[in-house]
């Protein structure tokens, strides 16, 4: 009876802690509160379990605010590269294109400075010394990003004239990667893209000439790597059986070499590295969209293509 009586009690009491934990979820303000009051692991508690809801239970949240809001508050807690991770995925939470600007523009601002602190490498004035700001401080935080756009345009301008000069396809597409983190700081300074979008446009005519000559060479290329690696080779093979080990003479599939397997590991990688070029500059130039969009479904075709050709199994293919 006094065991069946301490049994019930204990239930009695984990029920009522049970019953005493709050049910009711934060809210993005009180999580915003919390930063403010400098209650750092509090905030990171709340905004993760926001973070981990799932279907009905998220939708009142923008999931975007609360990976900045997580943001923020590694770099108050001195957490330098999650809080760089949570910027890159709230870029990637939206479909907004001044949001996703801010984020990836955060995130770039922190990885050119040194620790909390960027300092410029072009002073605004001549004589004028150059500025650092502290990048805790959202305000500094914006002239930052403000004056990192100066840094990288002027680091941008030789490489982006070499691109428009280029033959070959890697100036160009790493001209256009860019430009392209350039214009989201442009956008997230809010003073618009004009610079950036111009210097995009510069590039339009030579991207649409050289992706497309690229990628008729790479596709070919697969193409013929593709009948290669199917002729019928005869070669003597070492097998065992009950009679011991000999020699037989088979016919089985070329398949690829080492240097073959790179090349077409190298054209997937390129292709790979097109597609957002090809969208990044497309949304950004006045003209036919339509142009990029084929170039964009091209890439996409000879990248399967390539992957096709090197992830065959030419053994388990062979023939007696």
């Amino acid at each position: 009876m006094r065991i069946a009586m301490l049994a019930a009690l204990v239930l009695g009491s984990l029920a009522a802690g049970l019953r005493a934990e709050p049910t009711t979820l934060p809210t993005t303000q009180e999580v915003r509160e919390l930063i403010q009051e400098e209650k750092y692991v509090d905030a990171m508690q709340r905004v993760n379990r926001l973070l981990a809801l799932k279907g009905a239970a998220a939708k009142p949240y923008d999931r975007y605010e609360l990976l900045l809001l997580k943001g923020e508050t590694h770099l108050h807690m001195k957490a330098l590269n999650p809080a760089m991770a949570a910027f890159a995925d709230a870029a990637k939470a939206t479909q907004d294109a001044y949001q996703r600007a801010v984020a990836r523009a955060t995130e770039l601002l922190f990885r050119r400075a040194k620790g909390f602190t960027y300092t410029s490498r072009v002073s605004g004035d001549a004589g004028k010394a150059r500025e650092s700001f502290d990048l805790i401080d959202t305000e500094q935080r914006k002239k930052a990003i403000a004056a990192l756009l100066e840094d990288e345009l002027a680091a941008l301008e030789p490489k982006s004239k070499a691109a428009r000069e280029a033959t070959s396809l890697k100036p160009v597409v790493e001209a256009i990667q860019a430009v392209t983190a350039a214009r989201d700081l442009e956008i997230a300074a809010d003073i618009g893209d004009s610079r950036t979008k111009k210097m995009l446009e510069r590039l339009d005519k030579r991207a649409q000439d050289v992706m497309n000559r690229a990628l008729k060479t790479m596709g070919n290329r697969a193409d013929e790597l593709e009948r290669v690696a199917n002729e019928l080779v005869d070669s003597d093979v070492e097998v065992a059986d009950r009679n011991g080990h000999h020699t037989e003479r088979r016919t089985q599939l070329r398949g690829l070499s080492g240097n073959e397997i790179a090349e077409l590991r190298s054209t997937i990688s390129t292709c790979e590295k097109m597609v957002p070029a090809a969208h990044e500059i497309g949304d950004a130039v006045e003209g036919e969209p339509a142009l990029y969009d084929k170039i964009i479904e091209d890439s996409e075709e000879v990248r399967r293509r390539a992957a096709d050709v090197v992830n065959k199994d030419y053994r388990t293919a062979r023939r007696r």
